[in-house]
């Protein structure tokens, strides 16, 4: 059975991938799966105390992966093997997705100065904050969601986009009328009393 990789780690934002995971391991196609620098505990942004399915160094290279999901959150670094592992996942041209601040973990990998890509964060936020600005702000597209090529990024307040673009990209949905039914599913009906 495929796996796609979600990478966790502390104050990562999980709800902003939570649906893919949801959705996909309620089938019986492909599983969602966790990896962490090491396998021990993670602290979200939610304040959810979780543990990751694999460490970094469990992820074995000559395994099919589908993928990699990157969860916006706060204190962002770039450990050298999970470098190597975006770079590697890129060569391959397998998905690689975003989300919110996610896309920061591969300004530092050094991918997004060859693709077009969305984030939450701007330049300001950088500069405020006294941090190393790593994006290269020429490919920045300002849209909510955002694919070039096996590189799918979006703002954090489009995780319906992102979680469409990802099915989209692994062929989830057999039709076009699945993935709208899929699609539906999520679209507000603010047709409520209170």
């Amino acid at each position: 059975m495929q796996e796609l990789l979600i990478y966790l780690y502390d104050t990562c934002c999980l709800s902003e991938v939570s649906i893919i995971g949801w959705f996909l391991n309620h089938g019986e196609q492909l599983k969602v799966r966790s990896f962490a620098l090491q396998k021990t505990e993670i602290v979200t942004l939610e304040g959810w105390h979780i543990t990751s399915d694999y460490s970094i160094d469990d992820i074995d290279m000559n395994q099919d992966y589908l993928g990699l999901i990157f969860p916006g959150g706060v204190d962002i670094f770039l450990d050298p093997k999970l470098k190597e592992l975006i770079l590697n996942f890129d060569a391959q041209k397998k998905l690689i997705g975003a989300i919110c601040a996610g896309p920061t973990h591969l300004a530092l990998a050094g991918l997004l100065s060859k693709y077009k890509y969305t984030t939450s964060l701007n330049p300001e936020h950088f500069k405020e904050n006294k941090i190393e600005d790593p994006f290269p702000w020429d490919n920045f597209q300002s849209t909510r969601a955002f694919q070039d090529s096996h590189i799918i990024t979006s703002t954090g307040v489009a995780l319906m986009e992102f979680t469409d673009l990802v099915f989209n990209y692994l062929a989830i949905f057999d039709d076009v009328k699945e993935r709208k039914e899929f699609q539906g599913m999520f679209t507000p009906n603010w047709n409520y009393s209170f």
